[in-house]
């Protein structure tokens, strides 16, 4: 029924393109990290070694894609080969693609026989990581009954203008944000919110991101983590803002009088605000000025009237603090069939 094939790095990616899209709009979660755009300036920007697509067809018809990249490990006195997930610091969560109304359980043994009996790619174990509780990942693991491993949680909140929508955030917090952001604005006369979605103005607006990130913490005397640290980081982004998608990237920023304090970049999907990268300027930390960005674009969406969320893709402890809905991320493992991999599922149950 159906038939897998490989599809390697940019190349492969760029024959999948005409049908990604209509792949996206079957399945359950369409997230920002499903989109092509962003798998396109992955693949070119982040990754060098490419990632390798296992495509599931019906017939001429793209029905899955399960994304890897391959590794070496040393273990138990042996070298493993795994298949994994990108394993990068600016991608912090995996998923798959396919459509929720083909057979779940026939795709998944379909990619399964085919990574044992191909010989492109040698493997010994998958390893899934990082996918969550909504992703599609997570439906396909639900439906085949595979085993996961609870891992960190990703924070998000829904946002609507419906009366005390914000019950679910704490009280205390935006107490706090709210007077503190009242301080400043009392100290510097105004505080004021941009959004910058705009093509022909988003790279103005990314350079201002990169020199609030550089001048903290993620710059040169700090941890040198800045994406203005690193060229093919800035490609990256610059890629995602020039994303086909439309309005893929909105970089907004927080003032104090005319001077910028915070900024975040925001990958968006289906009205889903992903903070994928914020700073703020320490000189300003006594008055949060992160924490009120948040709060000015809580205050934005509700405005816009349609329902939205912001998620900020990991599980930072300030975003706790706001009481964010933690949802689940989880891992899975499978082990190859053949000797070795039978043999290092061994060892690796003996070792637990």
């Amino acid at each position: 029924m159906y038939r897998v094939e490989w599809a390697h790095g940019v190349t492969g990616l760029e024959s999948l393109k005409n049908q990604w899209n209509d792949l996206l709009g079957a399945c359950l979660d369409q997230s920002f990290n499903n989109c092509f755009d962003w798998h396109y300036a992955l693949n070119c920007y982040l990754l060098q070694s490419g990632v390798s697509y296992a495509c599931v067809k019906k017939g001429d018809q793209l029905v899955a894609v399960f994304p890897f990249m391959q590794e070496d490990m040393r273990r138990f006195g042996m070298k493993w080969k795994i298949l994994k997930y990108f394993d990068h610091s600016h991608l912090p969560l995996f998923d798959i693609l396919y459509d929720h109304r083909e057979n779940t359980l026939h795709i998944y043994e379909s990619v399964l026989e085919f990574l044992q009996k191909q010989m492109e790619i040698r493997w010994h174990k998958i390893v899934f990581a990082r996918f969550r509780e909504r992703s599609n990942l997570n439906n396909l693991a639900k439906e085949i009954n595979l085993p996961r491993k609870k891992l960190k949680e990703s924070l998000y909140t829904p946002v609507n203008s419906e009366p005390n929508w914000d019950k679910v955030l704490s009280k205390k917090r935006l107490k706090t944000v709210r007077y503190e952001a009242r301080s400043a604005e009392k100290a510097y006369s105004s505080l004021s919110f941009e959004s910058c979605s705009d093509p022909d103005l988003l790279e103005d607006a990314f350079q201002r991101f990169m020199q609030m990130e550089a001048s903290g913490w993620k710059g040169s005397e700090g941890e040198a983590t800045s994406i203005n640290m690193d060229e093919n980081y800035k490609a990256f982004y610059r890629s995602l803002m020039n994303a086909e998608t439309p309005n893929f990237v909105s970089i907004n920023f927080l003032y104090f009088g005319d001077i910028a304090v915070a900024s975040q970049f925001c990958v968006r999907k289906s009205n889903c605000w992903n903070l994928v990268k914020i700073a703020y300027n320490e000189e300003y930390r006594k008055f949060g000025p992160g924490n009120a960005l948040i709060l000015k674009l809580i205050e934005h969406l509700i405005a816009d009237g349609a329902p939205a969320e912001i998620n900020v893709v990991t599980g930072p402890e300030w975003a706790r603090k706001w009481h964010f809905i933690e949802e689940t991320t989880y891992a899975a493992e499978i082990f190859n069939h053949s000797l070795k991999g039978r043999l290092i599922k061994l060892l690796q149950n003996l070792k637990r």
